[in-house]
């Protein structure tokens, strides 16, 4: 008896033992091609950014699909929905972006780790490039909104100024006053903010803050058209 029970003990250790390496020879096989997949994606990317160099947009498409197709990632989605846009394909553009936002595979990490940090980076991009666009399509509300969840991920000039511009245009003054100045904060002295942030106090008859941004401008040319705004402005309001 005692000889059947280590037989039988004997051959399901050595079923178990089977059923072990075969599910660690598989694993080692998924993982393999995971990693093989990863590099020969990277290296698509390489020849995507090669193609653009050398004006070659379509073959340049035709790399980011590969790419995407084999190993997709948030980077590759904001390459390929910049190029899109590039190539007047709006709507594919804010597809990507819209894809590159939802891949955040890496949040579940610690804040400190350069995982995280990288799909806050990512986030943060393909928000601002999605807005853009949506500022071009006259999609304000959609925008703003765009423009402020990249600015709460990481705040730029860009950013704050293109929201500016949009809440102009959403005359929403208040609002875009706010943006310009706290994009001169990030970029002190850039003549484009004080230029709009004049235009916006202008827009609500706050015509003594207009006069002291336009008095700034006086050392800058913003391009024939703008500098006449400016002296017509101050020629019958900042006497």
């Amino acid at each position: 008896m005692r000889i059947k029970i280590v037989f039988i003990f004997t051959a399901l250790t050595v079923l178990i033992s089977q059923e072990l390496f075969s599910q660690n020879v598989n694993g080692s096989t998924e993982h393999l091609k995971d990693i093989v997949e990863k590099r020969e994606s990277f290296q698509y990317g390489e020849m995507a950014n090669k193609s653009i160099d050398e004006g070659d947009f379509k073959m340049a498409l035709e790399y980011f699909d590969k790419a995407i197709n084999l190993y997709p990632s948030a980077g590759f989605y904001i390459k390929r929905g910049r190029l899109k846009a590039e190539l007047e394909d709006l709507g594919g553009a804010i597809q990507d972006f819209t894809l590159a936002i939802d891949f955040s595979p890496y949040y579940d990490h610690s804040k400190e780790s350069l995982a995280y940090q990288f799909a806050v980076q990512s986030d943060m991009e393909a928000y601002f490039y999605r807005g853009r666009l949506y500022l071009r399509k006259n999609r304000l509300s959609l925008a703003i909104k765009d423009f402020t969840k990249s600015i709460d991920l990481y705040p730029t000039s860009e950013a704050y100024r293109l929201r500016g511009h949009t809440n102009i245009l959403a005359k929403s003054h208040l609002e875009a006053i706010s943006d310009y100045s706290k994009a001169m904060e990030l970029d002190p002295g850039n003549p484009v903010d004080l230029f709009y942030r004049g235009l916006s106090y202008f827009a609500i008859s706050k015509f003594e803050e207009t006069c002291n941004d336009f008095n700034e401008l006086s050392v800058y040319s913003l391009g024939e058209e703008n500098d006449a705004i400016v002296s017509g402005i101050m020629h019958e309001f900042c006497r």
